[in-house]
């Protein structure tokens, strides 16, 4: 078996033929080494900025795939003011679909199938309620996996934060992320 086959058949073929020190780097991230692609889960909820008496509040769920060059992935928004009154008033509310991966940086080794980690996506939000329209946003994904020990744990709490149209949803309120290895998805 030649170098470049074995690189591809590790998941590793965007590497540079002679980068010595990115296969290392990549073979000790854990995420890559074993399958080449991480999956990632999360369904959370996260408040926004206050403005005058409007609190913006988003619920998000998503999943999806990655390796160490793309993102596959989406899921659902809601995004209203929780200090109106039931029904809450709703901004937008639909889908998002990942555009781009910008990074993911695996922390520690695995822990069984799950991987501590923070991702960054570029994505777009397809709103259909109250109308249609599309909007850019960036997505952080952050997994800690507290059981595996220190090295697997983030400075950031285990949740998302959405950038987008001027609005930071950053504080969160409940959810879970995780990423996982070495499991297989189908559909």
């Amino acid at each position: 078996m030649d170098r470049r086959t074995f690189l591809k058949g590790a998941g590793l073929s965007t590497l540079a033929a002679g980068s010595a020190p990115a296969l290392a780097q990549a073979l000790a991230s854990g995420a890559f080494a074993a399958e080449g692609r991480a999956n990632f889960h999360f369904d959370c909820q996260v408040k926004g900025p206050l403005a005058g008496s409007v609190q913006h509040f988003l619920a998000i769920a998503g999943c999806g795939s990655l390796n160490d060059a793309e993102v596959e992935g989406g899921g659902g928004f809601l995004h209203f003011d929780l200090n109106s009154p039931i029904p809450r008033t709703i901004f937008g509310s639909g889908s998002w679909k990942a555009r781009r991966l910008v990074s993911f940086q695996p922390f520690g080794n695995p822990y069984g199938v799950f991987q501590a980690g923070i991702a960054h996506l570029n994505i777009d939000l397809v709103r259909v309620v109250p109308s249609r329209l599309v909007l850019p946003a960036t997505l952080r994904i952050v997994c800690n996996v507290g059981p595996a020990g220190a090295a697997s744990v983030t400075a950031f709490p285990e949740s998302i934060v959405l950038h987008t149209d001027g609005l930071t949803f950053d504080t969160p309120v409940a959810g879970l992320t995780v990423f996982t290895i070495g499991v297989q998805e189908k559909d």
